[in-house]
């Protein structure tokens, strides 16, 4: 019975759910699995819902005059955004009826690709709204997808994990990295999250190896990863020698794929796995972190 229920954090199982009669949510797709999308869609829709009974006394729900509510210049913000960015209409169908919009916005959430659906969370995360950011920021933490925030820099951006319960080690590292000052490195395991998101898998790989290649060369100066890895070494940064072999064979792995401006394309004809990418997003976030620590512990962090 723990087992089962420690699957789903913070939520009571349904009947059907304890006694077999029906699955559990499935916290490890990727895709995003209904219970997750059920969470957003509820904060959507009670947020616009709320905006649009404000009006009840006003004929015209245009998205103009949400203005007038808390929520609204935000709302109308987002949904521009949605429609032209997400869902790539043209500027002469945009819609602007707050009732369309959220029936519009719900069909996103609860059909939509799963990548349309982490974009407008990502979209509306950044949005001056605290209510709405505190309700889906709490929907994340609840584990119900493989998702997490890494708020460590503006913009907030949502990073692949392995498991609900590695989040906190992986956003926790890439705190590190942001506070120690290793801003490229901090780019770099943006950039691999990205593109992990986006299903580009060998990016993703090659990426997260950049983001420890640039540290180890900023701490010492030196211009490839070997060297940087000896004199790490003797800087006493880096003394564990089954880990530096680690890091030389994942750099070694990620020669074989798209490395420093190679063509897309060759990303796509890659057999990386979005697995092999995360685990290495994973390996590489923690590294980064580990040597953010120590030049830190020693009295010499950025």
């Amino acid at each position: 019975m723990n087992e089962k229920k420690n699957q789903v954090e913070n939520r009571w199982l349904l009947f059907a759910e304890r006694y077999g009669y029906q699955p559990l949510p499935d916290v490890t797709n990727h895709e995003l699995c209904k219970e997750f999308r059920d969470a957003i869609y509820d904060v959507v829709n009670l947020e616009i819902g709320e905006a649009i009974a404000t009006l009840k006394n006003n004929r015209k729900t245009r998205l103009d005059y949400l203005k007038k509510t808390p929520i609204g210049i935000s709302w109308k913000v987002v949904s521009k955004i949605t429609q032209t960015q997400i869902l790539r209409k043209k500027s002469n169908e945009i819609i602007e009826d707050a009732r369309i919009v959220q029936k519009l916005i719900g069909d996103l959430i609860v059909d939509g690709h799963f990548s349309h659906v982490l974009s407008f969370c990502e979209l509306v995360l950044r949005s001056p709204n605290e209510t709405v950011f505190d309700r889906i920021s709490n929907v994340f933490d609840r584990g119900l997808a493989p998702y997490a925030l890494d708020k460590s820099a503006n913009p907030i951006c949502i990073i692949p994990i392995e498991a609900p319960e590695s989040a906190e080690a992986t956003i926790e590292a890439l705190e590190q990295v942001h506070q120690s000052g290793f801003t490229i490195a901090h780019q770099h395991l943006r950039d691999a999250a990205g593109n992990i998101n986006a299903g580009q898998f060998s990016d993703g790989l090659a990426k997260s190896v950049h983001a420890v290649e640039a540290i180890a060369r900023d701490l010492t100066g030196e211009n490839t990863l070997g060297p940087a890895l000896a004199a790490l070494e003797k800087q006493n940064l880096l003394n564990s020698q089954p880990l530096k072999e680690g890091i030389n064979k994942l750099y070694g792995y990620a020669s074989g794929t798209v490395r420093h401006g190679q063509p897309q394309t060759k990303a796509a004809s890659s057999n990386i796995s979005r697995d092999e990418a995360l685990l290495a997003f994973s390996i590489c976030s923690a590294i980064a972190g580990y040597l953010s620590r120590k030049k830190i512990a020693m009295g010499d962090g950025k």
